[in-house]
C-alpha cells in the first residue's frame, strides 16, 4: 500500500510540474488575409472585425477592438503589425490609449505598397479620428489643429465626439478647400497640456458640387 501510495504521489507531482502548451503562434509573414486569423507572442490573436471591409477593417486582438484599422494584419517577430488606409504599417504596442506605433514600410520588407488615390471630398465631407485615452468630455475639452499641406496648423471647429466601440471617436467637417489634391493631418492639446505630434498623413482631392438651377418644365 505504502508503495502505491508513493507511485501516486510522484504521478501527480509529474503531471502538476508538466510545462503547459501555449496556443500555436504564427510564423514570420503571416498574413490575414489570406489567414483567418494570426497570432502573436503571449498565444494573442489578431483578426479583423466581422462585418468591417475594404482598407479600413478594424483589428481586433482576442477579439476586443484595438482601436486599430487597416487592410493586412503581418505578424513579423511575434509581433502584430497592419497596413493602415495610408499605406503605412503601424505595429501593435499594448500601449494604454493609443497602442499602435508608425513604422512606415513593411517591417518584413516586402513589397512596398503604393498609397491609395486621394479621397474625393466635397463641402459636405467630414474628418473621422480615435482620440485615444481621452473621454468624450476630455476630448472636446482639449484642441484640434488641422493642417493643411504645408499650412501652419489652425483651429478644427465643429468637433464632435462620441463614444463608439468603447474608444473616443471624433468628426468635424473639413474646411473650405481649393479644387485640387490636398494633404490633411491634425493634432491634439489637451486641456493644460502639450500638442501632439501629426496624427497619419490622408490625401484628398476637393471638388466643388454645383447645385442643379433653372429647373422647369420644358417643351
Amino acid at each position: 500500500m505504502t508503495t502505491w501510495i508513493r507511485a501516486l504521489v510522484l504521478f501527480l507531482i509529474l503531471i502538476t510540474t508538466l510545462p503547459t502548451t501555449a496556443a500555436a503562434q504564427s510564423p514570420d509573414n503571416s498574413r490575414v488575409p489570406p489567414l483567418a486569423s494570426v497570432t502573436g507572442s503571449a498565444g494573442s490573436v489578431f483578426t479583423f472585425a466581422p462585418g468591417s471591409s475594404g482598407a479600413s477593417r478594424v483589428v481586433l486582438r482576442n477579439g476586443v477592438d484595438t482601436q486599430g484599422a487597416g487592410s493586412v494584419i503581418l505578424i513579423w517577430k511575434l509581433t502584430p503589425y497592419v497596413l493602415g488606409d495610408d499605406a503605412q504599417w503601424y505595429q501593435y504596442t499594448g500601449a494604454t490609449g493609443w497602442p499602435w506605433l508608425v513604422v512606415g514600410a513593411d517591417p518584413s520588407g516586402g513589397p512596398i505598397v503604393e498609397p491609395p488615390p486621394p479621397v474625393i471630398v466635397t463641402a459636405l465631407s467630414r474628418l473621422g479620428w480615435i482620440q485615444p485615452g481621452q473621454t468624450v468630455a476630455q476630448a472636446k475639452a482639449g484642441v484640434t489643429r488641422l493642417y493643411i499641406d504645408t499650412a501652419a496648423g489652425a483651429v478644427l471647429a465643429g468637433v464632435v465626439c462620441t463614444v463608439v466601440s468603447g474608444a473616443t471617436d471624433c468628426t468635424a467637417p473639413i474646411p473650405a478647400l481649393t479644387p485640387g489634391t490636398h494633404t490633411l493631418a491634425i493634432t491634439y492639446t489637451p486641456a493644460g497640456g502639450v500638442a501632439t505630434g501629426k496624427s497619419n498623413v490622408v490625401a484628398v482631392t476637393s471638388t466643388v458640387t454645383l447645385t442643379p438651377v433653372a429647373l422647369g418644365l420644358r417643351k
